[in-house]
C-alpha cells in the first residue's frame, strides 16, 4: 500500500512536489543515475526510506506538470509517482 495522507492544509512550496515509491529493481543510486541519463536533471532526489523518494524541481515548475510531460520515462523509473500532496 502507497503512503497516504490528509493534510488539513497545503503549503505552497508542497504544490511542486512529488512522492514516488521506486521500482524493487532499482536502489536509490541508480534511480540518480537514471535522473541524469534521462535529462531530468532539474529535479532534486531525496531519499526518504524503504523505497520511497521525494521529488523537488530546481526551477519553479511543478512536479505534476513534470511527470504528465514525462509519463513514460516516469513510469520505467518508479512504480507509483503521486504529484498530489493531497492524497
Amino acid at each position: 500500500m502507497f503512503l497516504s495522507l490528509k493534510l488539513k492544509q497545503i503549503l505552497p512550496w508542497m504544490e511542486s512536489i512529488a512522492i514516488s515509491q521506486t521500482i524493487p529493481e532499482l536502489d536509490f543510486s541508480q534511480i540518480c543515475e537514471e535522473f541524469i541519463k534521462g535529462g531530468m536533471n532539474i529535479i532534486k532526489t531525496r531519499y526518504m526510506r524503504d523505497n520511497l523518494v521525494l521529488l523537488t524541481p530546481t526551477e519553479s515548475d511543478r512536479m505534476k506538470d513534470l511527470i504528465d510531460m514525462n509519463k513514460a520515462w516516469f513510469k520505467s523509473v518508479f512504480e507509483v509517482v503521486d504529484p498530489d500532496p493531497a492524497c
